[in-house]
């Protein structure tokens, strides 16, 4: 009995095999695959009747991706690859491509790689391709635009220290510079200054070198965007230690320099020198500070409502 229930599923296994395999034999894709791998007919039947649970296997993974309709949508294992099935000539091997969305993707951000430090990199609207943000927000918005439009035709040594309230469109604005240096393969380092400050009282406890190693790469970077600076509770060390040192060597290196805060620098003057030490002293170091920010930047104001709680409203 055992023996002839064996022989029944062998039998089994043999029609389903073959029913898959001229299932198979006639899918698009299959055809383009054998195609892809310049086979003979003879050869495409001999490999696919050895395989053909592991073409259905392909196949099957394969299908989702036949209606994706982008990155966002894709539901493979491995966000944006779609399995592959390659043939050496032997046997088969299993692997993963990318697929299309996946590769334009990389393309349209492959600038990022010049980014050395980049606080926004998972913030896609702030890797824009454009000012269209800025520009829905009227009059204001379009000044904007202009003048850093005609900022980055010129070649001048002077970057802008960007004030105004919060929601307004600072970060934005400086980021879409940014990213203009970074395609044309200029290194960049974009910061969001408080969130990088925390980082590195959390470093002095645990490990110094990576402060430093930041603070390296601030200095010699083509293009720094310091965002939301004032933001932090201030001290001392923050202002002389961290950031003091980036101002000096850009300032004496002549290196393009964006800054972004609430403050104008007549409010960054006094909140800078507010230290808890209150010696006359803090009032000078201060000073020092302010001056470098004027040699690297011109001020522009973008004011207004914030367009975080008004996002339809133009001004």
């Amino acid at each position: 009995m055992e023996k002839m229930d064996i022989k029944i599923k062998d039998h089994d296994y043999k029609n389903q095999r073959d029913a898959l395999v001229e299932t198979i034999r006639t899918d698009p894709r299959y055809i383009h695959w054998c195609a892809q791998h310049d086979l003979d007919q003879d050869s495409a039947d001999r490999i696919l009747n050895a395989n053909a649970f592991k073409f259905e296997t392909w196949l099957n993974q394969c299908t989702p991706c036949a209606s994706c309709s982008g990155l966002n949508h894709c539901t493979q294992a491995i966000r944006g690859f779609m399995p592959s099935l390659s043939y050496n000539g032997a046997f088969l091997e299993n692997g993963f491509i990318a697929c299309t969305y996946k590769t334009q993707d990389d393309q349209t951000y492959a600038f990022l790689k010049n980014y050395r430090l980049n606080d926004y990199a998972n913030l896609r609207h702030l890797v824009g391709e454009d000012w269209a943000y800025l520009l829905k927000h009227g009059e204001r918005g379009r000044r904007v635009v202009s003048i850093l439009i005609d900022w980055t035709r010129s070649s001048r040594e002077k970057g802008f220290y960007i004030y105004g309230p919060t929601g307004t469109g600072k970060t934005y604005a400086a980021m879409v510079v940014a990213n203009l240096y970074a395609k044309k393969g200029k290194s960049v380092c974009a910061i969001n200054f408080p969130a990088w400050v925390s980082a590195s009282k959390f470093n002095l406890d645990v490990n110094d070198v990576k402060t430093a190693d930041d603070i390296r790469l601030m200095c010699q970077c083509d293009f720094l965007l310091l965002d939301d600076v004032g933001a932090t509770t201030n001290s001392a060390w923050i202002r002389d230690e961290l950031l003091f040192p980036i101002l000096n060597h850009r300032m004496e290196n002549h290196k393009l320099t964006f800054i972004t805060s609430n403050m104008d620098m007549e409010g960054l003057e006094t909140f800078f020198a507010n230290t808890s030490s209150g010696k006359a002293s803090e009032t000078l170091k201060s000073q020092r500070l302010i001056e470098r920010i004027k040699v690297l930047c011109e001020p522009l104001v973008i004011d207004g409502i914030d367009f975080r709680l008004h996002p339809s409203t133009p001004q």
